[in-house]
């Protein structure tokens, strides 16, 4: 029966996922289009990895075996997964039959000059690190960070921030260009290599790819087979990155198979719901109370000096849960969502506020787009 379930939830998110690629394909899209190519890849990739790769036994995770393999746990997955793609799908057919968003070319005035200065920022602040040569180390901010006195952690939390903030500058000053020539485009594509480099995580490179490959097809640059082709030459080229980080950065992944379990953690989302589906089922919640990442994200500019106890982001409790190990000792931790994360804070109710935040953030993105020719 749960094999069942699994193939009809399977073809609903392929048959959306279509759809959306074909309302995308015409511009006549919404971000809630993007959100269900999104979220049903994050659902179909487990499937076909479990099934033409591997099923994974998670012998050094072993709490995550549990969940996986309780057929109720499963089925209120599947259910839940399928009911948000729904949702997504259906609200963004229903904004795109009215309007189009169209690429902006808007000047932005001295706007630029601001995001010029922000897309340089983690360059900049770089210098003021107190140990420059490990910081300019590949892969030294992303592993490190969370590994130093209160006060160097805050330094390098800042500079981890700001790259993002850096990629999101550039991603705009080439978004808003009517051209593309090299004294134009060099400045940005710099910064965001600068940043990706910096930040030292595979999620920023990925976010770099992506965002070029959508930008090239929204100037209608290079169309049809030859942009597929780019995205599976782009998607080979991360495949290989990621494996090279992995064998280099991840030491702890020492052989092909726990490789392949964090390659099944990292592009999966089924093992982090379905384990907040667990808790709720059979166990205490995820968290220390209700509502504690939820409260983390609210004060989130607080420095911490302020409150000692001010909660941490979702994936830190998430992977102490998993490793069973004491909270302060993670350096590192398990990719989570969003509609797991609000399970862990609001019990069932987190199912509905899930669903329910991403489609408002995807709709009012929608609705400040300017349409610009």
């Amino acid at each position: 029966m749960i094999q069942v379930a699994k193939l009809l939830a399977l073809a609903i998110h392929l048959l959306l996922s279509v759809q959306a690629l074909r309302r995308i394909s015409t511009r006549m899209f919404s971000v809630l289009d993007l959100l269900v190519l999104c979220h049903s890849g994050f659902f179909i990739f487990p499937i076909l990895f479990d099934a033409f790769i591997a099923l994974p036994d998670y012998t050094e995770y072993a709490r995550l075996n549990a969940p996986r393999r309780d057929p109720m746990t499963y089925a209120l997955y599947m259910t839940y997964s399928t009911a948000a793609v729904l949702i997504f799908s259906w609200a963004g057919r229903r904004w795109s039959l009215n309007k189009a968003i169209q690429h902006s070319t808007r000047k932005l005035g001295t706007v630029r000059y601001f995001l010029a200065f922000v897309a340089l920022l983690p360059m900049l602040y770089c210098w003021l690190s107190p140990d420059i040569g490990s910081t300019i180390s590949y892969g030294y901010l992303a592993l490190n960070r969370l590994s130093h006195s209160l006060e160097l952690q805050q330094h390098y939390k800042y500079m981890y921030a700001l790259t993002y903030l850096s990629m999101l500058a550039s991603v705009t000053l080439l978004s808003t260009q009517k051209t593309w020539g090299f004294r134009s485009a060099a400045y940005p594509f710099l910064c965001m290599l600068g940043s990706s480099y910096l930040n030292g995580k595979r999620n920023i490179v990925l976010l770099c790819l992506v965002f070029c490959l959508v930008l090239v097809w929204l100037r209608r640059s290079i169309r049809g087979s030859r942009l597929i082709a780019i995205a599976v030459l782009l998607a080979v080229v991360y495949s290989g990155y990621h494996y090279a980080y992995t064998i280099t950065f991840r030491p702890f992944f020492a052989n092909d198979e726990s490789r392949a379990s964090s390659v099944r953690l990292d592009f999966g989302r089924d093992l982090d719901i379905s384990y907040a589906i667990y808790h709720e089922l059979y166990d205490s919640p995820v968290l220390e109370y209700r509502g504690q990442t939820f409260l983390f994200a609210a004060v989130i500019w607080l420095p911490r000096e302020w409150w000692p106890d001010k909660p941490y982001p979702y994936y830190r409790y998430l992977t102490s849960a998993v490793r069973g190990t004491a909270f302060n000792d993670q350096v590192w931790g398990f990719t989570s969502s969003y509609l797991g994360e609000s399970i862990a804070n609001a019990g069932w109710f987190g199912c509905l506020i899930g669903i329910g935040v991403l489609d408002r953030k995807s709709t009012r993105l929608n609705s400040s787009h300017a349409n610009i020719s």
